[in-house]
């Protein structure tokens, strides 16, 4: 006899199935139907954990946004210099896009389906908690003299978070392994 799952149990079961799907292929592969029949499901029993399949990607990035910050208290911990937490976040963000393809699918997709979509929301507050964490770092550098005053922490956040978005773009568009450049050997 199967024994029935928790609706947790369950939720995290279709998207870790998304979370696969998409990180093999592009945003379209992920229906319904699709994450259902991965998990062995009926798409209808799917339906009563999610509504739809946008649902179910805004869920994605919420569980990838806690496997990020999870990262980033592990950083934080470590008590390196700001600068040092800075360029250890730069290899760490770099590292988890090559691991989890997922995500940079989504946010890259994103910027085609404009503000309006339901999933903008979600993944431009992500961006953004990225470029603040980058723009306290900075701060934090300036003041142990690591980073020129006359420099905008905003700007260089918002500058670090689109240079990490151009490489894993072009991760996406040839190599996937990240620069060794940016890992500092």
């Amino acid at each position: 006899m199967k024994t029935k799952k928790s609706g947790q149990v369950r939720r995290v079961e279709i998207i870790e199935a998304a979370l696969a799907i998409l990180g093999g292929g592009p945003v379209e592969s992920v229906t319904t139907r699709e994450v259902a029949k991965r998990i062995g499901i009926s798409q209808p029993a799917l339906f009563r954990h999610f509504r739809n399949r946008d649902q179910i990607l805004i869920s994605v990035i919420e569980y990838s946004r806690k496997a990020l910050a999870s990262k980033i208290e592990t950083l934080i911990a470590s008590q390196l210099s700001a600068l040092g937490t800075l360029e250890a976040l730069a290899v760490m963000l770099l590292e988890h896009a090559t691991e989890n393809p997922a995500l940079p699918r989504l946010l890259f997709h994103n910027a085609a389906w404009g503000r309006g979509h339901p999933l903008h929301l979600p993944l431009a507050s992500l961006v953004s908690a990225q470029r603040g964490f980058a723009a306290q770092l900075t701060r934090d550098a300036q003041e142990a003299g690591d980073i020129p005053d006359n420099i905008s922490s905003d700007e260089a956040a918002r500058l670090f978070v689109a240079l990490l978005q151009g490489e894993i773009l072009q991760q996406n568009l040839g190599s996937n392994e990240v620069s060794s450049d940016l890992r500092g050997a």
